[in-house]
C-alpha cells in the first residue's frame, strides 16, 4: 500500500513538472542555504583547530595573577585596590632555571617574549630625527622564544643567520628584521646583513643601534589564517637580555611566560603540575598573587563553541526560507486536493478508508519536500566546497546537516501536509463525486 502511494506521489510530480518545481522552490533554496552554511562553517572550524591546535598544542601559558582572579581575563574579581606587584611577585631566572631542571623530563624549555618598546627609523640617507620615518616593535625574546618564533608558521627565516645561544645570554646588541623593513632601510634583504640598524627608542627617547644579523619574511597560511595569527612586518627579534639590559639593568622579572611541553598528550597534566610546583614553592607565602595556567585546549574549546554558535544562528536564519517552502507546499496540496475531488470521491466509493486517503496526501507531501530536499542537498554541497576552496579551506560533507536536512523535509511534509491530507479524508464521497 505504501510503495503504492510513493509511486503514484512520483506520478503525480512528473504529470505536474513545474507546478511540482515552483512548488520544491522554497525547499530546495532553504535546504541548500543551511547546507552550504554548515559546509563552510564546519570546514572553518576544521581548518581553524587543526592550525592553532598545530601551532600551540605543546604551549602552556603561565600568568602572575591577583588571588582572587580566576583567570587574566576575569575583571570581575579583580581588585583595583590591591597592592600594586612587587619585584618578588614576578617570574624570574631562578624560577625559571628551577622549572627546567625540575621538569627536564616533560618540558622541552621555556619560552619568555616581551615587547616593550619600538626603534623609530629614518628610510632616508639624511639625519635621523626622533618620530620620523618609520618604525619597528623590539620584540624581546630568550632561545627557546626565537626558535618558537620561527617553528609555529608565521615567520619564515630568510636571509643571513640565526641568533646564537651566546648572543641570547650574553645580551648582545642583534636583530632580525623582516624583509619589508630591510627593504626600506637598506634597499634590499640580502644588503641588510651585518648593517647596523640603529633608530630612536620610543620609549626612552634614546638613540639605540643594533647590528642584523638576519631577515624573515611572513609565512601564509590562508588569508583568513593569515588575519587570525597576523604578525605585522614592524617586529623585531632580538635577544630579551639586550631590551631589559638597555631599560632595565640586568633584570629578567616577567609577569607572563611559556612552557613548551615535550608531548601534546601531556599537556594538561604537565600544566597543572607546574602551576601546583610553582604555586606551593614560590607563591605559597605570597599574600596577594598566584599562579594560573592555561594552555591552547581551553582556548580551543571556546573557539569551537564560539564557531558553533555562529554557524547555528546563521543556518536558523537561511532556515527561514524553509517555513516559507513548507507553507507552499501547503498551498499546493490544497489546490491539488480540490483538483481531485472527484478522484477521492471515487476512491472512497471503491472502498478507500479516511486513513488510506490521509496516507496517500501526507506521502505525496513528503515526497515532494524530500525531492526538493535531494536537490537542495547537492546544491549545498557543492556551493559550500566551493565557498570553502575560494577562502582556503578543505570543505567536506557534514553528515549531520544532511542527516537534519532528511529529518527536516519528512517533518515538514508531515507537518504541511497534514492539513490538506485531513481535509480529503474528511469529504463525503457523495459530494466528492458530484463535484465539477
Amino acid at each position: 500500500m505504501i510503495l503504492d502511494s510513493i509511486l503514484l506521489a512520483f506520478s503525480e510530480l512528473k504529470a505536474n513538472k513545474m507546478r511540482s518545481f515552483l512548488t520544491m522552490l522554497g525547499i530546495v533554496i532553504g535546504i541548500s542555504a543551511v547546507i552550504a552554511i554548515m559546509t563552510v562553517g564546519d570546514a572553518l572550524k576544521s581548518s581553524t583547530m587543526d592550525t592553532l591546535g598545530g601551532l600551540g598544542a605543546t604551549k602552556i601559558y603561565y600568568y602572575v595573577i591577583q588571588k582572587d582572579q580566576r583567570d587574566p581575563y576575569d575583571d570581575n574579581n579583580y581588585q583595583k585596590d590591591t597592592r600594586p606587584m612587587r619585584s618578588a611577585d614576578l617570574f624570574n631566572d631562578e624560577m625559571f632555571e628551577d622549572l627546567e631542571e625540575h621538569f627536564s623530563d616533560r618540558i622541552k624549555g621555556i619560552s619568555i617574549m616581551g615587547a616593550q618598546s619600538s626603534l623609530s627609523y629614518s628610510t632616508s640617507d639624511g639625519e635621523l630625527e626622533n618620530g620620523a620615518g618609520k618604525s619597528v616593535i623590539l620584540y624581546g625574546c630568550n632561545q627557546c622564544g626565537y626558535e618558537e618564533s620561527l617553528r609555529e608558521g608565521t615567520m619564515e627565516f630568510t636571509y643571513g643567520r640565526h641568533i646564537t645561544r651566546q648572543e641570547f645570554e650574553s645580551g648582545a646588541k642583534v636583530i632580525m628584521i623582516s624583509e619589508d623593513t630591510a627593504t626600506a632601510y637598506y634597499g634590499s634583504p640580502e644588503r641588510a646583513i651585518g648593517k647596523l640598524f640603529e633608530g630612536i627608542d620610543t620609549l626612552t627617547k634614546r638613540y639605540d643601534n643594533y647590528t642584523v644579523v638576519g631577515t624573515y619574511k611572513k609565512k601564509s597560511n590562508g588569508a583568513l589564517m593569515d588575519m587570525m595569527m597576523y604578525v605585522p612586518t614592524q617586529i623585531a627579534l632580538i635577544p630579551l637580555r639586550s631590551l631589559h639590559t638597555f631599560q632595565m639593568g640586568d633584570s629578567m622579572e616577567t609577569e607572563e611566560f611559556t612552557a613548551i611541553a615535550k608531548n601534546a598528550e601531556d599537556v594538561e597534566e604537565v600544566s597543572k603540575e607546574i602551576e601546583d610546583y610553582l604555586n606551593r614553592v614560590y607563591y605559597g607565602n605570597n599574600d596577594t598573587y598566584k599562579v594560573y595556567s592555561e594552555t591552547m585546549t581551553s582556548a580551543l574549546d571556546q573557539i569551537g563553541s564560539l564557531t558553533n554558535m555562529i554557524t547555528l544562528a546563521i543556518s536558523a536564519i537561511a532556515a527561514i526560507s524553509l517555513l516559507v517552502g513548507g507553507i507552499g507546499v501547503m498551498n499546493i496540496m490544497v489546490v491539488s486536493i480540490t483538483e481531485r475531488t472527484r478522484e477521492i470521491g471515487t476512491r472512497k466509493a471503491l472502498g478507500a478508508t479516511n486513513n488510506d486517503i490521509r496516507m496517500q496526501f501526507l506521502i505525496e507531501a513528503v515526497v515532494l519536500c524530500l525531492v526538493g530536499s535531494a536537490i537542495g542537498i547537492i546544491l549545498g554541497l557543492l556551493g559550500g566546497m566551493g565557498i570553502s576552496s575560494i577562502i582556503g579551506f578543505a570543505g567536506h560533507a557534514s553528515v549531520k546537516a544532511i542527516a537534519g536536512s532528511v529529518l527536516f523535509s519528512m517533518a515538514f511534509g508531515i507537518f504541511f501536509g497534514y492539513y490538506p491530507a485531513n481535509k480529503a479524508a474528511k469529504m463525503n464521497p457523495i459530494d466528492a463525486l458530484r463535484y465539477e
